[in-house]
C-alpha cells in the first residue's frame, strides 16, 4: 500500500502526472490486500489485516547515543529524473532530517549506494559518529561490508 502511494508521488512530481485520488486509494487498497493474500501476517485478525500486539516492530530505533540512517530510491523510465531519499532518526523516533531529491544514476544499486553515502554525509555534517545504516539492497549492503567491487558498483571509502 505504501509502495503505491510513494509511487503516485513520483509520479507526479517527476512526470508531472496528477492521479485521481480514489484511483490512487483504489491502487492502495488493491496492493494491500493482494501482498496480505500472498503474505499473511503471524496472528493477524483474519480479513483485517491488523497484527495482533505481540508482532515485532517494522522498524526499530538505534541504541541511545546513535542514529539510524534508512535509505530507499525510486526510478522511472527517464532516468534522469529517478529520485534518492533518505532519513535520519534517532533512539526515540525523532526524525532529524529528511532528504528527498532528483538524482541521477544508472542502477536501482548504485542509486542506494549513492543515497547511504549521502545520508552519511547529512549525519557527519550534523555531528553524528554513530550511525547505524538500514538499506533494502541486500546487494549493496553485501558490498560495502565486504569492501569491493561488483558489476557496475566499485565500493570505495565513501567518506574521508
Amino acid at each position: 500500500m505504501y509502495w503505491t502511494l510513494w509511487k503516485e508521488r513520483n509520479t507526479f512530481y517527476f512526470d508531472h502526472v496528477d492521479g485521481l485520488p480514489n484511483d490512487i486509494i483504489s491502487r492502495a487498497e488493491r496492493s494491500w490486500k493482494e501482498f496480505h493474500r500472498v503474505h499473511p501476517l503471524p496472528g493477524a485478525t483474519q480479513g483485517m489485516g491488523m497484527s495482533s500486539p505481540e508482532s515485532p516492530p517494522r522498524w526499530s530505533p538505534p541504541l541511545a547515543g546513535c542514529v539510524k540512517l534508512n535509505v530507499d530510491v525510486a526510478t522511472t523510465e527517464n532516468p534522469y529524473a529517478h529520485g534518492l531519499g533518505f532519513i535520519l532518526r534517532d533512539s526515540v523516533h525523532v526524525p532529524l532530517r529528511a532528504v528527498s531529491q532528483k538524482f541521477c544514476f544508472p542502477s536501482v544499486a548504485v542509486g542506494e549506494a549513492m543515497a547511504i553515502r549521502e545520508g552519511l554525509r547529512e549525519a557527519i555534517t550534523l555531528g553524528f559518529i554513530n550511525i547505524l545504516v538500514e538499506s533494502d539492497s541486500l546487494k549493496v549492503v553485501n558490498l560495502i561490508n565486504r569492501f569491493h567491487s561488483v558489476g557496475e558498483i566499485f565500493v570505495a571509502s565513501i567518506v574521508s
